[in-house]
């Protein structure tokens, strides 16, 4: 879902907002009292200035495969957790390649790799690792996704470098 926020860079005091979400229908209106309490998380000290964010680290949203092992498999785990993909783009080299899926979530996911003949992983309930490997010779990019929540955004990307 897509969703755009409009507002002044000036005081929140009395301004009105504007929420556009991609359901059809009018935008909703928030004042800006409410939305400035939302943003700011009931942050602001004395001064009336809104408290800092707290620091964090960024998740990765790439990872590489490990080079090919005595296997001769390129191997790489990736994480299914709140019915997405972490890191969700993953670069390899052409040839063998395993990719493993640990399900962080309480419900099932399945990894499919869009290759020639296909490569699906199964269903991995809630808690569990299963793993999916396939041979791709060709350099590109080919996508991956789990087939019970790709219409919410489940999917990936595979850069055959």
């Amino acid at each position: 879902m897509s969703v755009e926020i409009r507002y002044l860079p000036e005081p929140c005091r009395g301004k009105e907002y504007v929420v556009r979400g991609s359901r059809p229908g009018p935008p909703f209106r928030l004042t800006g009292i409410l939305l400035c309490a939302v943003l700011a998380g009931c942050g602001a000290t004395s001064s009336n200035t809104a408290a800092p964010f707290p620091s964090f680290t960024p998740r990765p949203t790439v990872i590489a495969a490990s080079p090919p092992g005595s296997d001769g498999v390129q191997h790489v785990t990736i994480a299914a957790k709140e019915s997405l993909f972490r890191p969700p783009n993953i670069t390899a080299h052409p040839g063998t390649i395993k990719i493993t899926v640990v399900n962080e979530d309480n419900i099932f996911h399945n990894i499919t790799v869009d290759v020639a003949g296909g490569a699906n992983s199964g269903t991995i309930d809630g808690g569990a690792t299963k793993s999916v490997q396939f041979s791709l010779h060709n350099l590109g990019k080919y996508g991956f996704f789990c087939s019970y929540h790709e219409d919410t955004g489940m999917i990936g990307v595979l850069d055959i470098r």
